[in-house]
């Protein structure tokens, strides 16, 4: 929530800053959301199949972070 607001009329962000990082940080956090329904509806059906994806969320959240991706191309631009 904080992200879209602060995003929302990019009047809170710097000029700067790459609007193709914005639409992959709205996506990638929606991603939550719109998994954990699925989650809950497998936990009635097949339990250890929610477990699994409640646990994979989170890694999956940190191993494809777009936010790191954009840092090591700064990164790597500047050298």
């Amino acid at each position: 929530m904080i992200w879209w607001y602060i995003t929302g009329d990019r009047g809170l962000i710097d000029e700067k800053l790459d609007p193709d990082l914005v639409r992959k940080v709205h996506r990638w956090i929606a991603a939550g959301p719109s998994i954990m329904p699925v989650a809950i509806g497998m936990a009635f059906v097949e339990p250890v199949v929610s477990l699994l994806i409640y646990l994979a969320l989170p890694a999956l959240f940190v191993l494809f972070n777009p936010v790191d991706s954009y840092l090591e191309r700064l990164r790597q631009s500047t050298r």
